[in-house]
């Protein structure tokens, strides 16, 4: 069973629990029906092995995964990024990486090529947990890291529609948080972040992580389109329950613009060997394409999207993002939309 470091878990719940009290969800801001859930289906860390990649190439191919974060320092970006060139239409994005948690797997951040940084350690490597990243990053070397990586993918063909955090890393510092929502503004390109609101923010502290009020802010004044909800792919014991886990948390979504996070992959020895958590992995891939998962969703009805589409809704529909700030049937969501 996987285990969720403390912070990470801040990080994560920065985004699924602290979001306003809303008159109209981001879904409905954005055009979709207001009893709809709307789902991005996110496939994380693509760019660190083959089994990974291979994994989210063949979900994206299929449409059980409909974006995907890409680590662009990780030692098999450049076989993503020429998959990406291929396939221009699917929706890939930046996973900011700061760290470096997987002592298998060996990266290098960009900066640290070119200068001193305070992100790696006196061996030139990530630092290995958030808690050393906190310690001991500074707010300029995160905002030239994060330019560094969304330049490198673009180099290299990849055309980005949006970044993501990676660990918990963005939202661990409210000046990290500044530089991640600085990059997403300077960019135009949508960072995944929800709203916070008091109720969420009072959940949030009761859990044991009080939200820095600069942080609030930033997210208040965010004015790029927000999720309604971030949701993880549950862990389970044994497949069966997780894939029961998971179809009881599509049931159970309230409407909203949600994004569910999962980080599958093929099942191999090599894999065991680099990710302690590889069995669930392996079974994230599986649950995402399993018949009673698609089934739920079409009899739930609901909906899949991507942030390419985020966008050209946010960008065509006069959307005041200040206002009391505000799913899988493989269905279009634009031509259910438009029922």
């Amino acid at each position: 069973m996987r285990i969720v470091p403390k912070i990470l878990l801040f990080g994560i719940l920065c985004g699924a629990l602290c979001r306003p009290v809303l008159a109209q969800t981001w879904s409905q801001r954005l055009g979709f029906p207001a009893d709809k859930r709307v789902l991005i289906l996110s496939v994380r860390e693509l760019g660190i092995s083959w089994e990974m990649n291979e994994a989210a190439k063949d979900l994206m191919a299929s449409g059980h995964a409909t974006s995907a974060s890409i680590v662009v320092p990780g030692p098999w970006f450049d076989d993503i990024a020429r998959w990406s060139e291929q396939h221009q239409e699917k929706d890939f994005g930046v996973g900011i990486a700061l760290i470096n948690p997987y002592r298998a797997i060996n990266w290098r951040l960009f900066s640290s090529e070119v200068q001193h940084t305070t992100l790696v350690d006196a061996d030139g490597q990530p630092w290995r947990s958030v808690v050393q990243l906190v310690v001991s990053a500074t707010a300029d070397d995160v905002k030239r890291e994060i330019d560094m990586q969304i330049h490198r993918a673009r180099e290299a063909g990849v055309k980005l529609s949006h970044i993501s955090g990676f660990h918990g890393t963005v939202f661990a510092r409210p000046d990290i948080a500044a530089a991640y929502l600085g990059a997403s503004r300077k960019y135009w390109l949508p960072a995944a972040v929800i709203e916070l609101s008091r109720e969420r923010i009072e959940r949030f502290r009761r859990e044991g992580f009080p939200i820095d009020p600069h942080l609030q802010q930033l997210v208040h004044s965010y004015p790029l389109p927000k999720l309604d909800d971030i949701l993880l792919m549950p862990d389970g014991p044994t497949y069966d329950e997780k894939r029961d886990a998971y179809v009881a948390m599509l049931k159970n979504m309230p409407p909203g613009l949600v994004q569910i996070i999962s980080r599958p992959a093929v099942e191999t020895r090599g894999l065991q060997i680099l990710v302690p958590d590889w069995q669930q992995r392996a079974w994230d891939a599986a649950v995402l394409q399993d018949p009673e998962v698609v089934k739920t969703m079409n009899d739930e009805g609901i909906l899949v999207t991507d942030w390419r589409d985020i966008m050209h809704r946010f960008e065509a529909r006069p959307i005041d993002v200040h206002e009391d700030p505000p799913s899988l049937e493989f269905e279009d969501a634009d031509a259910a939309a438009a029922e």
